[in-house]
């Protein structure tokens, strides 16, 4: 019971306020060299791909690396948040998704999906309008100390490096969980741990 009471203040819903300013200025800056490990991936893998959605972009940082990376494609940044979406993107909630059924080769949710406040929603939507992969990127309650470590050790504050393992990582979706959500709305889910952040990354087709 407190767990999902937990879940629901600190994790789900979008970042408003001194909270986006928090995200962006402590917790993003841990997530090291995993921005350019995820585009090389997606250009190397998807290299054919003409349209593209991060899904919850915050502040387009990887939307606007994958442009770059993919000229020929159509890079969509969504992001629900007022405080966090760059100009240009398209302010919708990972539930409620302004696309037409099977019009995105590729959808990206990075350290996105946990903050969504119905998770099946949003994976039933992905289904809805992703005609070929969507790849998760989530925060790994599994993960071992040396690759939590690594996350730790670049944010900032001390209080939020203390809270890291216990509370946002603790709290984080299993793998598991999100895989049986996904199977459930009609997808086949494959995951793999991070070599070096506490994360696993997981394909839906």
């Amino acid at each position: 019971m407190l767990r999902r009471w937990l879940d629901g203040f600190v994790l789900r819903g979008p970042f408003r306020g001194r909270n986006a300013a928090r995200y962006l200025s402590v917790h993003r800056q841990a997530f090291g060299d995993l921005d350019e490990r995820v585009v090389r991936r997606v250009a190397a893998d998807h290299a054919d791909a003409t349209v593209i959605a991060d899904v919850g972009a915050g502040d387009g940082r990887v939307a606007r690396a994958l442009a770059a990376a993919l000229p020929a494609a159509f890079v969509v940044a969504v992001e629900p948040s007022p405080d966090l979406a760059i100009r240009g993107a398209v302010r919708a909630l990972a539930e409620r998704l302004p696309f037409a059924p099977s019009s995105v080769d590729l959808a990206i949710l990075l350290s996105s999906l946990r903050h969504v406040e119905d998770r099946s929603a949003a994976l039933r939507e992905l289904r809805r309008v992703v005609r070929g992969t969507a790849l998760v990127v989530e925060l790994d309650p599994h993960a071992d100390r040396r690759r939590t470590w690594n996350h730790e050790a670049a944010i900032p504050s001390t209080l939020a490096r203390l809270s890291f393992a216990p509370v946002v990582l603790g709290l984080a979706p299993p793998a598991e969980e999100i895989a049986d959500l996904a199977v459930r709305e009609g997808w086949r889910a494959r995951w793999e741990p991070d070599p070096s952040q506490p994360f696993y990354w997981m394909w839906l087709k």
